[in-house]
């Protein structure tokens, strides 16, 4: 059984609880070019994806259309969004093992990385992790397999035998496999569990206290 050394982490659905911030400002930025919608379920396809991308498969809007409610999505989420979040239970406890046990943490998120930034700070997390790779602070976001690289090549001497990526969406899963490192997929978060079947992980939990079991049987 291999140890874990090297830890990545996806942010939205698997450390911080950041639905109704997201929701909110999805639902802010469609209301800016004249689309409304009360129900914010609706807008939970959007935990995860790189925005952009859910603006033009799931509301159908022009690629023109799909930037400009990106950018009213992302003012809305810079003031208010961030502070709509919390963390998910017992996660902290799962950071301070890792890190009495000298694992090197990492952040691999598609959010902008000033949002990034700015939700480890809110939560008081920036303590545990040694990078935070994320997307361009404007523009697209990127596919969750050139973040993970991102990492690798900031860090070359890392030995991916011993890496792992956690996360809550197929992103994470395929993103691994194609830095070939592990994956362990949390269904406490967004994705949906034929969704992260799909995507096949090497190991899956379903709440933060098995993630943490998992976890502790590898390091």
């Amino acid at each position: 059984m291999k140890d874990y050394n090297t830890i990545l982490f996806d942010l939205d659905g698997t450390i911080i609880d950041s639905a109704a911030g997201i929701t909110k400002c999805v639902q802010f930025g469609l209301s800016k070019i004249g689309i409304y919608e009360d129900n914010l379920d609706k807008f939970r396809v959007f935990l995860g994806p790189p925005m952009i991308d859910s603006f033009i498969k799931v509301c159908g809007l022009s690629k023109e259309d799909a930037y400009k409610a990106m950018d009213y999505s992302r003012e809305y989420f810079s003031k208010y969004g961030i502070y709509e979040s919390e963390l998910f239970s017992g996660i902290v406890e799962i950071l301070d093992v890792l890190k009495d046990r000298k694992k090197k943490l990492m952040v691999a998120t598609a959010k902008p990385i000033h949002f990034a930034l700015d939700s480890l700070k809110h939560h008081k997390l920036e303590k545990y992790f040694e990078f935070v790779a994320a997307s361009p602070a404007t523009g697209n976001e990127d596919m969750k397999s050139k973040i993970i690289k991102k990492i690798f090549n900031e860090y070359p001497q890392l030995d991916k035998s011993s890496a792992v990526m956690i996360g809550d969406r197929e992103h994470d899963i395929i993103g691994a496999r194609e830095n070939t490192i592990d994956s362990i997929a949390v269904t406490y978060g967004y994705g949906s569990i034929e969704e992260i079947t799909l995507a096949k992980p090497d190991f899956t939990v379903d709440s933060v206290y098995n993630l943490r079991q998992t976890l502790l049987s590898r390091i």
